[in-house]
Formats: structure tokens, sequence, C-alpha cells
């Protein structure tokens, strides 16, 4: 009997953690899906790889296939770079380059 209690009790453990990471994995506190997530990161990957660009000062957001970028820049030639970079990204169709210089 206490084998078959501490086994429920670690399956019911189990099956709670697995909810929790499920809900981490759906956690849309910006509204993005999964993909549009990943496709964030990989624009946020191409901005850091840009030189003397301040790719950390530059928010990215997705939907669908359209990237948004927002933030702040020092030059007109970084931000044209970082719309480039961030149409240069397999899965981008359309970038909206919301980027300000300051």
């Amino acid at each position: 009997m206490p084998r078959r209690i501490e086994l429920s009790g670690l399956l019911a453990c189990l099956c709670l953690m697995l909810a929790a990471c499920g809900a981490v994995l759906t956690d849309d506190t910006n509204g993005m899906s999964r993909a549009e997530k990943a496709l964030a990161a990989e624009v946020k990957g191409a901005l850091f790889a840009e030189p003397d660009l301040p790719a950390a000062a530059i928010e990215i957001d997705c939907e669908d296939q359209t990237v948004r970028l927002s933030g702040f820049v020092e030059t007109a030639d970084q931000r044209r770079r970082a719309a480039r970079a961030a149409e240069g990204v397999e899965g981008v169709e359309r970038v909206e380059n919301r980027i300000q210089v300051k």
C-alpha cells in the first residue's frame, strides 16, 4: 500500500510539472507564438552579427512573417542596416522599420 501511494504521488507531481511546463511554453506575454518568437530570435542574432549596430537597443516584434523593429539608434545608416539584416533572415517576408534616430 505505501508503495502505491508513493507512485500515485509521484504521478500527480509529474502531471503538475508537465502542466506547468506546457503553460510556460505557451505563455505569450507579448502575444507572439513560439514560431514568431523563434523568428524574432533569428532576427536578433542577425542584428548582433552586424558590426557597430546597437542590437541590444532594438526591439523586435513578429506577427506571422512580418517583423517590426523599434528602438533608437544613432545614425540613419544604422537604421537602414538593421532593416537589411532583418530582411536577410529566412522566413521574414516583410519588415516594418520603426527605429528612430536619436
